[in-house]
């Protein structure tokens, strides 16, 4: 006698689909609600990335700037295509006579490319180090004042209250 497994159980389903219209029916609903619940996800999933692109782009280029990287805009159709070929709002390096070269793309926002040597992109390092520090210090401080605030009332701090509420101090 010959085991079943899965597969011989799979087999049995297909054979009663084949055989059921009304089955067959159900299966191909519930096929076209997969593929609608999977772009719809895509969807949501592509515009999350999306803003998290654009959020990292304004924080990114103002350093990129600073640190001697140079903005080239996509001014013709060549360079606009060559732009939406890269990877958004990453980093990336290639080798240019003999010389790395750094570049960040952002086709969202600037429609530009930003372009930088090995120095720069030191440069850059270097800025972002110093501005996660200055970001960090000043949340520490943030933390340490509000800590200190609930002491002195005796009231626990609320966190996200303002930002949320908008409110202000009549």
């Amino acid at each position: 006698m010959k085991p079943r497994g899965r597969s011989g159980a799979l087999a049995r389903v297909g054979r009663i689909a084949a055989r059921s219209p009304i089955v067959r029916r159900h299966l191909a609903r519930l096929a076209c609600l997969i593929v609608a619940l999977s772009l719809d996800g895509c969807s949501l999933w592509q515009e999350n990335v999306k803003a998290e692109g654009l959020s990292r782009a304004q924080s990114i280029e103002p350093l990129l700037a600073d640190a001697g990287f140079t903005r080239k805009d996509a001014d013709t159709p060549a360079k606009v295509a060559h732009l939406q070929s890269l990877t958004p709002f990453t980093m990336r390096y290639h080798m240019k006579n003999g010389a790395l070269r750094y570049s960040f793309a952002d086709p969202e926002q600037c429609h530009c490319i930003y372009v930088g040597d090995q120095i720069a992109y030191e440069r850059y390092k270097a800025l972002k180090a110093e501005h996660q520090q200055e970001y960090q210090q000043a949340a520490a401080y943030q933390l340490i004042q509000n800590e200190e605030l609930s002491e002195e009332t005796g009231i626990p701090q609320m966190g996200g209250f303002d930002s949320v509420w908008n409110y202000s101090s009549p």
